[in-house]
């Protein structure tokens, strides 16, 4: 054990969370290797909501590494399920562990949200929904209004596959799968964190989420990130750290 921080159990517990359409969507919870009951914090992976699965074992044990017990989410991918089927994924993640979680050694009342780039999107989706199981959340580079170009060229077939229109066909839905239509001064406490370089996912989404905050007197705070990219984080950047601090120093006022 390394500057105070915990070993995580080797393996994960992968647990099916739910079953929509028939489609079977697991979990992997990763235990600090310590007492509980534990803070927890949901993990949601990027990829154009096209891509990927799980954030994997070695990201999820940063988290663990810290005293959290984190729970690795996937969800159903477009183009084949479109908005919101992702969105509603999340949410019964999030309703599940809030449910169960105790079961594994965590605390339900303590549970915390992670994305980045489309995770990023759907966690703050996720809390700025009504009567969330969230406590608090992160977004690391995720579009928060799918109205205003939410990935630039040639990326934005993504946004499409995930739309499953363009915005002048759906403007309702566009609208409905924007965080920042959404945020109202009862949301859980909401960290953006984005690169200032990032040529993916323009960092002007995360300061437009914060200008709908204040209006409103949102609880959304932002730390925006010189010469970063579109990336969700590498701790072993030093042009991340302020980043990696921010979040566990966010999680550690609003979790434990």
């Amino acid at each position: 054990m390394q500057n105070g921080q915990e070993p995580a159990q080797n393996a994960p517990r992968t647990i099916v969370y739910s079953t929509p359409g028939g489609v079977s969507l697991t979990l992997d919870l990763y235990r600090p290797a310590r007492p509980g009951p534990l803070p927890v914090v949901m993990l949601v992976h990027g990829g154009g909501w096209c891509l990927g699965s799980k954030v994997g074992a070695e990201y999820a044990r940063h988290f663990t590494a810290a005293g959290y017990l984190a729970a690795d989410v996937e969800y159903r991918l477009a183009p084949g399920h479109l908005f919101p089927a992702s969105c509603q994924d999340v949410q019964a993640a999030a309703q599940w562990l809030a449910a169960h979680v105790h079961e594994y050694g965590g605390d339900a009342a303590r549970l915390g949200a992670y994305g980045a780039s489309a995770g990023a999107h759907l966690v703050a989706w996720l809390a700025v929904q009504a009567n969330t199981p969230l406590k608090c959340a992160v977004a690391w580079a995720g579009p928060m209004d799918m109205t205003r170009t939410p990935v630039t060229h040639p990326y934005r077939g993504y946004a499409l596959a995930f739309m499953g229109a363009c915005q002048r066909d759906d403007p309702e839905a566009y609208a409905a799968a924007s965080p920042m239509t959404q945020v109202s001064a009862a949301m859980p406490p909401l960290l953006l964190i984005h690169g200032q370089n990032d040529d993916v996912v323009p960092h002007e989404h995360a300061v437009w989420m914060q200008e709908a905050a204040r209006r409103v007197q949102a609880p959304v705070e932002i730390i925006v990130l010189p010469g970063v990219g579109h990336t969700g984080g590498n701790p072993q950047d030093p042009l991340h750290q302020a980043g990696w601090q921010g979040m566990f120093d966010f999680y550690a006022r609003h979790l434990g």
